[in-house]
């Protein structure tokens, strides 16, 4: 059985939920005596941690140490290198965005700071197309669970099963308690916490998302962009379908919304500000002849507002399918800034049913997942949070480090999208 897999340590764990420091969006948890920084993505199940003898196969002896996540050795005590873990069966995974990652099973002893978890399955990395592409592969915590398909013992089970099945957490759940938003999310993620019992926790049922294997969503009836300071300009969208699915990914640095909605945000927008001092066709523009404008679009389809005006941004109020609401403030994606003006962190999503919410939702909300209880919770942060203005440099820096040695550089991404679901198989 999965759990006498799992509880080779014969320990007594006294606490109910595990907690461990978010910092830009990662964790770091020790395995096998490595510290690893982990992606925390509740997009994706899966959980990696990169093979040190792949990635130092490519890069030279001792370019882990450049490698921002930090790389997996195998302990003197169960020892491997990349030709016996080639010899395995190799797993691989295909992404929307195109990414490919190939990967063998493997066992592993996770650290606590009251003891461990011994025989974890984990995804170790032997291959990926973002090496390939000159990019940094990175090892990630998958905090979601398969919606195509049960949780059996020939697939590697999602890590918060592993843990409850460990009796290291007592239910399937993890929260996301944001202390600081700057370049990525800084604060604490809490995996098997029960839910605050606070008035004002609104609880909405939990669904899954057609178009991704792991994505969750909250059913929403109803969606409506609305003006700042006081609501005097509305629009609505107009609902195709039963629900919309809303989603949340923690490993995303963008909210990503459905074109229509992306409409009446700038509509919104243009309306607040005055359609004299917007521009929604500024390739035809000279930089020069940006000093009336308030708010413009660029090539590539970001928005960007001046700094001074960033407090004016509409809300996106959602309605969801019990008649419950939640607020999406804007003003929360408008940190990443060059010089006067700062790019509006929403993407329009390719699919009309693409709406995922990413790190500046978590910054204004504290978000309980319950996947037992098909139940997701939304409250206020009882503490302050913590707003910084962020330069495209320290994204770049955070987000895009170099490579390795054998490549001058690495492609350079300000920010990680939503649109990177693993593909249906």
């Amino acid at each position: 059985m999965l759990r006498a897999a799992i509880l080779s340590s014969k320990l007594a764990f006294t606490s109910l939920s595990l907690t461990f420091p978010l910092k830009n969006n990662h964790v770091e948890m020790n395995f096998d005596g490595r510290n690893i920084s982990l992606l925390a993505d509740s997009g994706g199940y899966r959980s990696y941690l990169v093979y040190g003898g792949w990635y130092e196969s490519i890069y030279g002896s001792n370019s882990c140490k450049d490698l921002a996540s930090g790389c997996y050795f195998c302990p003197p005590t169960d020892p491997c290198d990349l030709a016996s873990l080639r010899a395995q069966k190799i797993h691989s995974v295909g992404y929307g965005s195109g990414r490919v990652i190939r990967f063998v099973e493997r066992r592993v002893s996770l650290k606590l700071s009251k003891g461990k978890i011994r025989n974890l399955r984990v995804g170790l990395m032997i291959g990926s197309s973002r090496v390939e592409d000159g990019e940094q592969p990175f090892a990630t915590l998958g905090l979601s669970i398969p919606s195509s398909k049960p949780i059996t013992e020939a697939a590697i089970p999602p890590l918060l099963s592993q843990f409850v099945s460990a009796r290291a957490i007592s239910e399937t759940a993890f929260s996301v308690r944001v202390s600081e938003f700057g370049v990525g999310i800084t604060g604490q993620l809490i995996l098997g916490e029960s839910a605050a019992k606070r008035e004002d926790t609104k609880f909405f049922p939990l669904s899954n998302v057609s178009w991704s294997a792991a994505l969750f969503a909250i059913p929403a009836s109803g969606v409506r962009v609305q003006s700042a300071p006081h609501g005097s300009h509305v629009r609505e969208l107009s609902m195709k379908r039963d629900s919309l699915p809303v989603a949340i990914d923690t490993g995303c640095d963008v909210t990503t919304v459905p074109k229509e909605v992306w409409t009446m945000i700038w509509a919104t927008i243009a309306s607040t500000f005055g359609h004299q001092h917007v521009a929604s066709r500024p390739s035809t523009l000279h930089p020069t002849s940006f000093h009336h404008l308030y708010a413009r679009i660029d090539p590539k389809g970001w928005i960007w507002l001046r700094r001074t005006m960033t407090e004016y941004l509409p809300r996106i109020i959602v309605q969801g399918a019990a008649g419950s609401t939640f607020e999406v403030d804007l003003r929360y994606h408008s940190n990443l800034c060059e010089k006067e003006w700062c790019r509006l962190l929403i993407s329009a999503g390719g699919s009309p049913d693409a709406f995922i919410l990413g790190g500046p939702f978590l910054a204004q909300h504290d978000v309980y997942v319950n996947f037992d209880r098909k139940e997701i919770g939304i409250s206020t942060p009882d503490r302050p949070v913590v707003k910084q203005f962020a330069s495209h440099e320290s994204w770049d820096q955070m987000r895009a480090p170099p490579c390795g040695r054998r490549a001058q550089s690495c492609f350079t991404v300000a920010t990680r999208r939503c649109i990177k679901r693993p593909v249906r198989k």
